[in-house]
């Protein structure tokens, strides 16, 4: 979603300076409209990132708690411990 809305909001802002008439109105219309969605979506996937770099800096994955390195035997390695806990079992 958050490369989606970037390249899009890039495209009609390059549209809007390159074009001319109703093409360059509405490039224009879409730029503005796009602004404040896009800086908010990019603004949690970067808070997003920094809480999950985090959380990689302690040897966990951050925002997927069954995903730690002490999950048995590897960590991030093969796969091991990165499927979801069963359920009964702590």
């Amino acid at each position: 979603m958050t490369t989606l809305l970037l390249f899009t909001l890039h495209g009609a802002t390059f549209l809007g300076l390159k074009a001319e008439g109703p093409v360059k109105d509405r490039a224009d219309s879409a730029a503005r409209w796009m602004v404040l969605p896009t800086v908010a979506v990019a603004a949690g996937f970067l808070a997003w990132t920094l809480v999950d770099a985090a959380g990689a800096e302690r040897g966990d994955l951050g925002l997927l708690p069954w995903a730690g390195s002490s999950g048995g035997g590897g960590g991030r390695g093969g796969g091991a411990g990165l499927d979801p806990p069963a359920a009964g079992r702590a």
